[in-house]
């Protein structure tokens, strides 16, 4: 073998083009494992790096699991109700006690797992039965089996799995954890997670999805959720499911970790006065530095207002949600979009989202007004509202919106009442934003004249619609109009409703063109 082939350089160089080949499968690397199984096999200098490589990334424990003696183990087959044609998966079960010389080739490939990935209930051909993680921490309780264990993520769909499962894979090297428990027992969301509290104290990444919060021990989860984000003080992502309250202690804590980038979804305490605000999020207090990405929902816009106000970032990412179903004011959305004015975010925000709350009393022309103090977000790339006040923002809005926004790339404005922006009014977005791609709205459709388009001004990049609602008056002069702003466009989608039939017809001259085009 050519002495080059033994640097370590040449060696990443090798092994990380088959890990990260250009082959691709829906959009994602394909690993050439067998490759890298091949070159374990027959090279020698090769045989360890190619191994690590192979057991980097698990799935299940299943392998490792399955290089012990072959009588300590057997698969069989789980019971199936479905006459169905899907491979039924393998369980495997211990069938005797452990024995330390069990461990020997277990303890050589376990150190190689760095990344468990996907579910550990139902993953691959062939997955532990819960009894095999009762045996593994019983005879060796306080031995993390994955020595060097970096990330794990969880996703639990069988409540009888979560106690046994995760406690027998937390460890000190852990540094991100991602659980998703679809069914918990109630107790035992918060016992992991202060045992991962105790065990994990170098998590720099955690998220957590689970059920509503009615299932589970609320009282017991705050005060877990306390002593994690109170023992691991280098978190920079905390990610946790909306459904999970928040309660002013953990709010406090993730403010004071210096690291702290990526902050969601936090459910705010309902109540909560101004002061209090001021003193949770306040950026003059050296508090949150270096948050970029947040996401929280308040139970109303005023409150979302003074936490807006208060945290001020150069925020890249915000998604605001506010809950309350209630009429809310006009001049409560005034000043809820009014604290986007000179914040510090307005030069680096490039995605926004805001939902709820469904209906805003006031004067038309108030709302209006109040989303215009959005245009002072230069660098805004992706908006979502989710309002039903959203459907009076009119031609000229979507005016000031397009030379506000130049780079913008995604705009989804959802409502479902009768929308004031005709067909026309999307003229200032082809013409100002080169770079939009994702447009989703409800839009009265109604033919324009074609000298409002200047000649060469057109959007190739679109090449979906999501029209919600829209409704629809001379289906094929609109369709015209449409193919003159967008000549890629392949694909219009509607709900049903008065302009469906209207919609039909431009979806079907819009097949036609296509295939004019490719029979020419």
């Amino acid at each position: 073998m050519h002495p080059c082939l033994n640097l370590t350089e040449i060696q990443a160089v090798i092994f990380g083009h088959l890990l990260n080949p250009d082959l691709q499968v829906d959009g994602d690397p394909l690993p050439d494992f067998a490759t890298l199984a091949s070159v374990a096999r027959t090279c020698t200098a090769f045989t360890e790096v190619a191994l690590d490589a192979l057991w980097r990334d698990q799935t299940s424990l299943a392998p490792l699991l399955q290089v012990m003696p072959a009588d300590l183990w057997v698969l069989r087959t789980e019971a199936q109700a479905s006459t169905g044609e899907v491979p039924r998966p393998k369980i495997l079960t211990f069938v005797r006690d452990l024995q330390e010389a069990d461990w020997s080739r277990f303890d050589y490939y376990a150190p190689k797992i760095r990344r468990l990935l996907g579910t550990m209930f139902t993953s691959g051909p062939v997955y532990p039965d819960e009894t095999v993680f009762h045996s593994l921490r019983s005879y060796r309780p306080s031995h993390p089996l994955l020595p060097n264990l970096a990330t794990l993520h969880i996703h639990i769909t069988h409540p009888k799995n979560f106690k046994r499962m995760p406690l027998t894979l937390l460890s000190p090297t852990i540094t991100t954890l991602d659980i998703f428990v679809l069914d918990p027992p109630p107790y035992e969301v918060p016992a992991f997670l202060s045992d991962a509290a105790r065990t994990c104290p170098n998590l720099r990444d955690f998220r957590f999805r689970g059920p509503n919060s009615d299932v589970i021990d609320t009282l017991a989860l705050d005060e877990a959720l306390a002593a994690l984000v109170g023992t691991t003080h280098s978190i920079e992502v905390f990610d946790i499911d909306s459904s999970v309250p928040t309660t002013c202690k953990v709010i406090w804590q993730l403010g004071n970790f210096s690291a702290l980038r990526h902050c969601e979804t936090i459910s705010l305490p309902s109540g909560l006065s101004v002061s209090e605000i001021q003193r949770l999020f306040s950026v003059g207090q050296s508090r949150f530095l270096k948050l970029r990405r947040f996401a929280f929902e308040a139970q109303d816009l005023a409150m979302a207002a003074d936490v807006i106000a208060a945290l001020q970032c150069p925020l890249y990412f915000l998604d605001t949600c506010v809950g309350i179903q209630e009429l809310q004011p006009h001049s409560a959305l005034a000043r809820f979009t009014a604290s986007f004015e000179r914040h510090r975010c307005v030069s680096s925000l490039t995605t926004l989202w805001i939902s709820g709350p469904p209906e805003i009393d006031g004067p038309r022309d108030s709302i209006r007004s109040a989303f215009r103090s959005l245009f002072w977000l230069a660098a805004l790339e992706s908006l979502y509202l989710h309002h039903s006040c959203t459907s009076e923002l009119d031609d000229d809005w979507f005016s000031g919106a397009a030379a506000a926004w130049p780079r913008l790339r995604e705009l989804v404005i959802y409502h479902r009442d009768p929308p004031k922006v005709t067909l026309a009014g999307l003229i200032p977005l082809i013409r100002h934003c080169s770079w939009l791609s994702d447009l989703s709205l409800s839009i009265a459709a109604r033919p324009f004249d074609s000298d409002l388009l200047l000649p060469g001004i057109c959007n190739t990049r679109i090449t979906t619609l999501d029209l919600n609602s829209s409704t629809i008056v001379s289906p094929v002069r609109v369709f015209r109009c449409l193919v003159l702003m967008c000549p890629k466009l392949e694909a219009i989608y509607v709900v049903e409703g008065e302009g469906a039939e209207g919609w039909a017809r431009v979806s079907s001259l819009l097949e036609e063109s296509m295939e004019d085009e490719d029979e020419g």
